[in-house]
């Protein structure tokens, strides 16, 4: 027989929190989501992709396909597993999981909104002329759509399984809400008293605590019968640290505020824990002084699980958010590595914690960080690790794999490993058989590679000295904050090798100049003459012996350009020689210039040219000398010979 649906979607989630929970999601991991009812109302909405919501849904032709996927999904729903998965006719892919509580189907969540290979925009392009899209922000939203893997699909499906399994549990909760306060309702309506058949602890006590009726559920709870704990202490049943909680409780009631709530843990004879809501009422008499206390209880267990898993990931969700926010803060890798450390902790058991780099050419694994049992170990006396063979090696499977591991038992792992090593208390790496055999060691782990453009440069190792001690949940969290520490400590190595690059090239600049202030100095006192010109030929520096040869000040030579020395019919030549002499890199000539007294001095030029740091002309370099009175004694002796 069909069950009759007498609430809505909205009557039994909450539909506030599941939109703050889909928000917080996907500020860590973005993806388009919503919660729709039967009526096509949304109820929650989360990330919709601009090239749906402003292209395809927004254009009749494209929006008619789009209703024909939704039409499809809902038509196919009773088939998910979980989810039912339809790729669009504009190659996006959909997904929706019924919402099922008590078995009936109150809503669907919906996602998808992405592609699972790299879309070809030329496909896209065609599309946007065909439906009069402005192609260039048609494009732009497409590459905003998030590719993902087939792994990563079916990891998300996994997923939103899980949270569908929460939304339904929370639903059937209020439901069950929904019905027991329907029940007492009705209850209370035919009776003036509890009923013996509500699914509830019920006591009533004196002043002193002396029990003067108790219901059987709650006689049950405690293996009596309700009989045997008429006249006993109400207060000896509760836990000892709680008994003077309560009784501040109760003490507080008054007139003006005669009820009081509060939970409470009681711990049954098998171990379990349980939480109980407890409902104190007093009763007072005509002095206004309480003559009797009403107790009623419920058990809450099921409740406090699903607040402290909500608190548990509200926790994980913030610790991530802070880690982010702290590892942009620093550009120092130990600090880096200390920051994840802090963090890690404070959400799962690291007793040990490990980070090592891995160079690919070497095929070496080097330490970067350790702690062990809380101590911060100098790691540069820990011997590198070679790569291990194909299926060898804790680490060196995860290197080559790239995948995380969860080892519940790393003892066993560890047997298939040809090399490692041992720490001692003092921080050192020790032969094994060194090791006292009561000293703790780890007993499980997580490793995760460390991975930067899909290539992994090292690996974490979280570890605990428990078996079985970390959960799926744990292994994703960590993965999450290993890639904040991969993108941030790559970030810091980038850094550092700037900082030393521009060291490096300050050091070379200091030596440029100190070598240049040196041979500055050489030539300035030099007895032969030094010019340097750049690159348009204008006077850079001249030594004080070029000066005396040629009669100037030096401000009237500096800045001016070398053909205005020069003898007039020389100008062409220097025009000429001049662009050879920056190709070739050297010259070898003779000019005849003019002393600032107007006669004709003869010089020889020998030059190179000066380069910057990137190879760059920079200026010339070319000491000249007086040859005139040489030539004029050639000149003679020829004259000589010849008479």
């Amino acid at each position: 027989m069909e069950k009759k649906v007498k609430y809505k979607l909205q009557d039994l989630i909450d539909i506030a929190q599941f939109q703050e929970l889909q928000d917080r999601l996907n500020k860590i991991y973005s993806f388009p989501a919503a919660i729709i009812d039967l009526e096509g109302n949304v109820l929650t909405a989360t990330a919709w992709q601009d090239v749906c919501t402003k292209f395809h849904r927004a254009n009749k032709q494209c929006e008619r396909d789009c209703k024909k996927s939704d039409l499809y999904i809902l038509d196919h729903l009773s088939e998910a597993n979980p989810a039912v998965s339809y790729e669009c006719p504009r190659g996006l892919i959909d997904n929706a999981t019924p919402i099922i509580i008590d078995g009936i189907h109150y809503g669907n969540y919906f996602t998808g909104q992405f592609f699972l290979k790299k879309p070809n925009l030329e496909v896209f392009r065609q599309q946007a002329k065909e439906f009069g899209f402005d192609e260039s922000a048609y494009i732009e939203a497409v590459k905003k759509v998030p590719v993902w893997s087939k792994k990563q699909l079916n990891d998300y499906l996994f997923f939103i399984k899980g949270l569908i399994e929460v939304i339904s549990e929370s639903g059937l909760k209020r439901l069950r809400e929904n019905e027991a306060r329907s029940r007492e309702s009705a209850i209370e309506n035919k009776y003036q008293n509890l009923s013996k058949d509500l699914p509830l602890f019920v006591s009533t006590f004196l002043p002193d605590g002396t029990i003067t009726y108790v219901d059987k559920l709650l006689a049950d709870l405690v293996h009596q019968k309700p009989e045997e704990l008429i006249g006993k202490v109400f207060f000896d049943f509760l836990l000892p640290d709680d008994r003077e909680l309560v009784k501040n409780h109760i003490n507080q009631l008054s007139l003006q505020n005669p009820v009081e709530t509060h939970d409470q843990k009681f711990i049954a004879q098998n171990g379990e824990v349980r939480w109980h809501l407890w409902i104190n009422r007093a009763f007072f008499n005509d002095n206004g002084d309480p003559v009797l206390y009403q107790a009623v209880g419920q058990d809450i267990t099921e409740r406090k699980i699903l607040e402290q898993q909500k608190d548990q990931r509200n926790l994980e969700l913030s610790i991530v958010f802070e880690a982010g926010k702290l590892l942009s803060q620093t550009l120092d890798l130990q600090e880096i590595y200390k920051t994840f450390y802090s963090q890690i902790k404070r959400i799962m058991k690291c007793e040990n914690l490990y980070i090592s780099e891995y160079d690919s050419d070497t095929k070496m694994n080097k330490a970067l960080f350790a702690v062990n049992e809380g101590t911060f170990l100098d790691v540069s006396e820990f011997p590198q690790i070679p790569l291990e063979p194909e299926g060898k090696g804790i680490q060196s499977s995860v290197i080559r794999s790239g995948i995380a591991l969860n080892i519940s038992d790393y003892p066993a792992a560890l047997k298939n490993t040809n090399t490692s090593y041992y720490i001692s208390e003092e921080g050192k790496p020790v032969p094994e058989e060194v090791i006292e055999k009561d000293t703790p060691y780890t007993k499980s782990a997580l490793v995760i590679p460390i991975l930067i453009n899909n290539q992994v440069q090292g690996v974490v190792q979280i570890q605990s000295s428990e078996y079985n001690a970390y959960t799926e949940s744990d292994l994703r969290l960590a993965e999450l904050l290993v890639s904040q520490i991969a993108v941030a400590a790559n970030n810091a190595k980038l850094y550092q090798q700037s900082l030393q690059d521009i060291e490096e090239r300050n050091q070379a600049i200091a030596s440029l100049k100190t070598t240049e202030e040196r041979y500055r100095k050489l030539f300035e006192n030099s007895p032969v003459g030094y010019q340097s010109l750049d690159k348009d030929g204008n006077f850079l520096e001249v030594n004080q012996a070029w000066l005396d040869i040629l009669g100037y000040q030096r401000e009237n030579v500096i800045s001016h350009w070398f053909g205005d020395f020069l003898v007039p019919e020389m100008v062409a030549a220097f025009k000429e020689r001049f662009p050879k002499f920056k190709e070739t890199g050297e010259v070898h000539n003779q000019f005849k210039m003019l002393h600032k007294d107007g006669h004709i001095v003869e010089v020889s030029f020998d030059g190179k040219i000066g380069y910057d740091e990137y190879g760059k002309f920079k200026q010339t370099h070319c000491i000249l000398n007086d040859i005139t009175l040489r030539n004029q004694f050639m000149k003679d002796l020829q004259e000589s010979e010849n008479r």
